[in-house]
């Protein structure tokens, strides 16, 4: 199993970032690669929730079916799919009354004969992606505030 984490500090509660986080059709407006989510259940997010999400890595686009996993707000928030099959996983710590730090990892298994190489780019790439994405999200909820 390969592995990335990343932390961010975000200049908002944490009530505020766990509902950015949790609304995931909101995805397509902060991380880069996402280009769309479709909602297979019905609101209100909980544990076994699933989505689908449609959005491309390194030149490849994918549609993936995702079900949430950890949900306890307002500190962890996680889904699993097919491509992470051990899923996305986000824990939320208040700093300060107005600050959270966000961490993020990706776990998955890669597909059988992946070449470490490719491995290692692709960990890589993710965790560039990872910090990106988490700073576009900090940057949405300070200028909505």
């Amino acid at each position: 199993m390969q592995e990335i984490s990343n932390t961010v500090q975000i200049n908002a509660p944490i009530e505020t970032v766990f509902g950015a986080l949790i609304n995931v059709q909101n995805n397509v407006h902060w991380i880069k690669s996402v280009v769309s989510v479709e909602m297979i259940d019905e609101p209100p997010m909980r544990e076994g929730f699933r989505f689908r999400e449609t959005g491309g890595f390194m030149g490849v686009n994918t549609t993936d079916e995702k079900v949430v996993v950890a949900f306890r707000p307002p500190h962890e928030f996680g889904f699993k799919g097919q491509f992470l099959d051990n899923g996305t996983h986000y824990q939320l710590e208040m700093v300060d009354e107005d600050v959270t730090d966000v961490t993020v990892t990706l776990s998955g298994t890669p597909p059988r004969g992946t070449p470490q190489f490719v491995q290692r780019q692709v960990l890589k790439q993710a965790g560039n992606r990872i910090a990106e994405d988490l700073a576009r999200l900090g940057r949405l909820l300070e200028n909505n505030e």
